[in-house]
């Protein structure tokens, strides 16, 4: 990969919308993409420590080189006294001479490590499925904007969906914010679920459950309860697709 299309893959498994990367770093949206796709292919060094900074990632993987580098080499480099010496370090690094610059400027810039510090590491992601909506229901596509970390091994078993609308914001639940969604096709009373309704419509809500009638309940009293037969959920007509076990929010 070239670090456009690492940058990318970053930001899509954090989560990030381009217009989100690029305000972050001073940039236009049109500046980012043509980061991204390589139309730009000399990003200025500042721009990617802003970004790497901004992913929360080292700029080393941005710009492709393995994290034995940094492990390895890094102190290395460092201790180097000499140009020559730093690019006998990059030479058995195997990292290409026309990134070198940018890498030894990087590289003098980047803060040490502390010796004690626990390195963070997320083994398992779980793919953003679109936006569901949090107010009226409407179709939820499941097309994949990316990727983010969760806890749980059976990943298979989680998705992230993206809210829109503000139906559970007495639930502190608000538009634009993620939450993670355990599949399952049943509730328990009060749980929030991901449902669908009328066919192909998706809502977010809360679980009630009265004789013979389920209500998908709002948080916002602006909003009217959805009533469901409960014999939809055994005919298909209507499906829990899951509950929320999580919710994510960016706060800038």
């Amino acid at each position: 990969m070239n670090i456009g299309q690492n940058i990318k893959k970053y930001r899509l498994l954090r989560g990030y919308t381009l217009d989100e990367v690029a305000k972050s770093i001073g940039v236009s949206r049109q500046t980012m993409r043509r980061y991204e796709t390589g139309v730009i292919a000399n990003i200025p060094s500042d721009k990617i420590e802003a970004i790497a900074r901004f992913l929360s990632i080292s700029p080393s993987l941005l710009m492709d080189w393995s994290t034995k580098w940094e492990e390895d080499n890094y102190e290395v480099f460092r201790r180097a006294k000499t140009d020559d010496e730093r690019r006998e370090i990059f030479r058995r690094a195997g990292i290409p001479s026309d990134l070198r610059q940018i890498a030894e400027q990087l590289l003098v810039q980047a803060p040490a490590v502390p010796s004690n510090a626990i390195p963070y590491t997320s083994k398992h992601l779980a793919p953003i499925l679109g936006r569901i909506p949090a107010g009226y229901p409407v179709f939820a596509a499941s097309e994949i904007e990316g990727y983010s970390p969760i806890d749980y091994a059976d990943t298979e078993n989680y998705f992230w969906l993206r809210v829109s609308g503000d139906s559970m914001v007495n639930a502190d639940i608000r538009d634009g914010d993620l939450v993670l969604i355990r599949r399952q096709p049943c509730a328990n009373d009060g749980q929030i679920v991901a449902a669908r309704v009328n066919g192909d419509e998706a809502t977010l809500k809360r679980f009630r459950q009265s004789g013979k009638t389920v209500m998908l309940m709002p948080e916002n009293p602006e909003y009217m309860p959805i009533a469901v037969p409960a014999t939809a959920f055994d005919t298909g007509d209507a499906s829990i697709i899951g509950i929320v076990v999580e919710l994510k929010r960016k706060f800038v």
